[in-house]
């Protein structure tokens, strides 16, 4: 077993100010920092019908406005008492020894989002966020899972809503669902209103004024214990499990973010972006409340993020891959229009600067002044270090934004199941390679995978000890479990508590870092019996130019793997230009042979220069115009559903592997 230095007799349970709960942080916070900035946002001015969607969109201040933490104290304890009088969160005790009040929230982060959640915590409720991109039949798992009565929900979500509690009833089925409330009252129509008749529903400021005029509650005794939250994991197969995410586990993990990223205080500022329905962007927003930080929440269109970015200017960044590579491209791309004297400074500036990166080195004297602050203000101008979660990001990137934006690049490693941070990367740590060593509250083990070659007696081409093996974690973040589902909690957790990740690891000889090396779950055979994981290959060819998305496939007949495309419009196009191939979309790009195989030869490029063996290279590939995305195959986490990605693209497979052995 495998500790943090400085914990190797007790795990760490709570951070260093003894806060037991998430309540606790918000109680303390609200009696000791009233007047301090927490929570932000752009208000709308008003509210304009889009012509596209014809949905009612807001616009926004060019400023952010913050709620202090005494008017956040006032605005839940309003909410509260608001859903005590309503009746809202009547106890559910339908599995083990839980008694659950649960309070559905479903839309993107708003204020009110945030408010809810809070409220939840400080209030003793338990808040089950869905998803958007789940699907229905998740969601009607979801709701029927936990029999939730009220729902707080955006706009855009009302229709489906209405429509099921309706279908329902007119079919005769069992319909739980019975309150609607609505976070964003200035996007509702007159269709929506419409839509909602014959359907008990309330606006959020009914529900706060409600409360304003009933009897003020007192917080109730809130345990370790007590599950905070739900996190639905979508997985890449079947229906969705739900994740109990108690107070011990997020508390426990606040302490392992505060032993890690020391550098956070109550003077940073932080945008919100990423769904607070996962867990990754729950821990953010929880360790910022408790470091009685700034946390904002963005416009709600990501595509307008910089807008958010050059107001806001916050002082540190957490993202997922997707948004780092759109980075890392949208860079480089700019980079290399460059021409004459430009050119020769950045190129020389890059190189400089990536030689300074390798060797743990984020700044350079002269180049950073120069060339990089320019650069810097893509996320304001203020960013002291990058977080990436949720999935690998692969090495040369992280190497790039490193050196672009002058500041260290952190990268975390968890699952749900482990409240999302089980290791992270030290922010000095010059290797770019590990996901860090184990965070204080969590110890692990590498079990012996025989059948694909990896033990924990493995040594390197040195003879020193590098185990590997599947990675096992035990501590105060693990769960208690998925709800009514035994079957799943005895596949996922043994006996003695420890989670079993699928994900295969290997110690850094010498240290305690952790480097993710393969994928037991994904993990396929080819005919010749060479072992491919999927998602260490799709990592890497998502940095051939052009690239946005890939699944990469490989048949247990064939000898070779082929691959479907998504591609990035504006370097595509770029990129055919320079190959003398005419096109105007993306479209055309997908027909165009010349361009197909242009991307058969950059795929390859890619594969040598990073050392991919023979039987890793792409041998045909499919373009598809149409985001993976907008074909449903990318779950919550950013995570392609290979299953049903197989069968989207069954035929194209089919094509593909025609001709091949």
């Amino acid at each position: 077993m495998y500790r943090c230095p400085g914990f190797t007799k007790d795990l760490a349970r709570m951070p260093s100010n003894g806060v037991k709960t998430v309540q606790e942080i918000f109680l303390r916070n609200f009696s000791n920092l009233p007047e301090k900035s927490y929570l932000g946002r752009r208000l709308p001015i008003s509210y304009e019908e889009d012509s596209k969607t014809k949905k009612m969109t807001p616009k926004l201040e060019e400023k952010f406005t913050f709620l202090t933490f005494k008017e956040v104290e006032q605005k839940t304890a309003h909410l509260a008492a608001g859903i005590e009088a309503l009746g809202l969160a009547p106890v559910k005790a339908q599995y083990k020894n839980y008694r659950i009040k649960f309070i559905g929230i479903h839309g993107k982060n708003t204020l009110e989002w945030v408010l809810t959640d809070i409220t939840c915590a400080v209030y003793g409720l338990t808040s089950m966020p869905l998803y958007d991109t789940l699907g229905e039949e998740a969601v009607e798992h979801m709701l029927d899972e936990t029999e939730l009565e009220t729902l707080f929900l955006t706009a855009e979500h009302i229709k489906k809503h209405v429509e099921r509690i309706k279908g329902r009833k007119a079919a005769n089925k069992p319909c739980f669902l019975k309150n609607l409330v609505i976070l964003d009252q200035g996007a509702l129509t007159d269709k929506d209103r419409e839509v909602l008749k014959d359907i008990n529903w309330f606006t959020f400021e009914q529900i706060l004024e409600k409360g304003s005029q009933s009897p003020k509650l007192t917080p109730p005794q809130v345990s370790p214990n007590d599950i905070a939250c739900f996190s639905y994991t979508s997985g890449t197969t079947g229906a969705p499990k739900g994740a109990m995410i108690s107070h011990q586990n997020l508390i426990s993990t606040v302490a392992g973010a505060e032993h890690r990223l020391k550098m956070v205080t109550s003077n940073d500022v932080y945008l919100s972006y990423l769904p607070l329905a996962h867990v990754f962007e729950k821990i953010v927003c929880t360790y910022v409340a408790y470091k009685g930080a700034q946390y904002a929440i963005f416009n709600g269109d990501v595509l307008k993020i910089k807008e958010d970015l050059a107001i806001l200017k916050p002082t540190f960044f957490v993202s997922v891959p997707r948004l780092f590579n759109k980075f890392h491209d949208t860079i480089r791309g700019k980079t290399e229009e460059l021409t004459g004297c430009k050119a020769t400074i950045a190129n020389k500036a890059f190189k400089s600067k990536l030689k300074n990166v390798e060797e743990g080195d984020y700044k350079h004297a002269l180049y950073d002044r120069l060339v990089f602050n320019k650069m810097r203000e893509v996320m304001g101008g203020r960013v002291n270090f990058m977080l990436s979660g949720s999935a690998p990001l692969s090495v040369p990137v992280k190497k790039f934004l490193k050196a672009a934006f002058c500041c260290p690049f952190i990268e975390g490693y968890g699952q749900t199941e482990g409240t999302g941070g089980q290791f992270c990367t030290d922010p000095e740590d010059p290797r770019l390679d590990t996901v860090g060593g184990p965070l204080p509250m969590n110890e692990f083990k590498l079990i012996d995978v025989p059948e694909m070659k990896y033990l924990s007696s493995d040594v390197d081409e040195k003879g020193q000890a590098c185990p590997r093996g599947e990675i096992y974690v035990r501590g105060f973040n693990v769960i208690p479990g998925y709800y009514k589902n035994d079957e799943k909690n005895a596949e996922t957790f043994d006996n003695e508590g420890w989670l079993r990740s699928g994900d295969i690891g290997c110690i850094i000889p010498g240290t305690n870092a952790l480097k993710i090396i393969d994928r037991r779950k994904n993990i396929f055979k080819l005919s010749h019996g060479e072992y491919v994981a999927p998602d260490k290959l799709e990592q890497i060819y998502k940095t051939t130019p052009g690239v946005a998305d890939i699944f990469v496939y490989g048949s247990s007949l064939k000898s070779s793997l082929v691959s479907i495309v998504n591609l990035d419009e504006a370097t595509a196009l770029k990129a055919a230009q320079a190959q003398g191939i005419s096109a105007s979309s993306i479209e055309e790009l997908a027909r165009n042979p010349a361009f197909i195989k242009y991307m058969i030869d950059s795929l390859r490029k890619t594969s040598d220069s990073n050392g991919l063996k023979g039987f890793e290279r792409i041998a045909k590939v499919y373009i598809d115009p149409i985001p993976f995305g907008q074909r449903d195959l990318i779950t919550t986490t950013f995570k392609l559903k290979r299953q049903d990605a197989k069968e989207v693209y069954k035929q194209q497979l089919e094509e593909l592997y025609s001709g091949l052995d």
